[in-house]
């Protein structure tokens, strides 16, 4: 099952899971509303153990992508969800001999969740990584596109 999530500008639904939208509130930062949209249900209470893939970074933020997935495990550590560590995740796809995450089909992604043993692996890109400045404030702008896939 794949659930994809998608962050814009204006806030008009909420998520059925409060522990993620709380996360993607924290992603998108303090600025205006955000839109959180999820085209898929899933039914992710029996998701006890997770892997964060390297999130692939469509921005000129040099190191967004790997900005958002420390927030987004540093998130879901504090919920008391179960990560596989970064490293093991890293060695899984150089055993595999994975060079880009973002060529990566639905199978290579299901494969490598089973070869590190999770319920469900999180991937996805960084669309848009800045700073919008107002007349007396400046604030985080970020655009997340993340895949929750078991």
């Amino acid at each position: 099952m794949r659930m994809n999530l998608y962050l814009t500008r204006s806030l008009s639904g909420l998520l059925k899971y409060p522990a993620l939208f709380l996360l993607f509130l924290l992603l998108s930062g303090c600025g205006g509303g955000k839109t959180i949209k999820y085209y898929r249900a899933a039914d992710i209470g029996r998701i006890t153990r997770l892997a964060v893939m390297p999130i692939e970074n469509l921005t000129s933020e040099k190191e967004a992508g790997e900005r958002i997935r420390r927030t987004v495990i540093a998130e879901l550590l504090s919920r008391g969800v179960d990560v596989i560590e970064p490293g093991e995740v890293t060695r899984v796809l150089k055993e595999l001999k994975v060079s880009s995450v973002g060529s990566l089909s639905i199978e290579d992604i299901e494969k490598i969740g089973r070869e590190l043993g999770v319920d469900a692996v999180i991937t996805g890109s960084v669309i848009a990584y800045g700073t919008s400045r107002g007349i007396n404030v400046s604030y985080p702008e970020v655009t997340v596109y993340l895949s929750l896939i078991d």
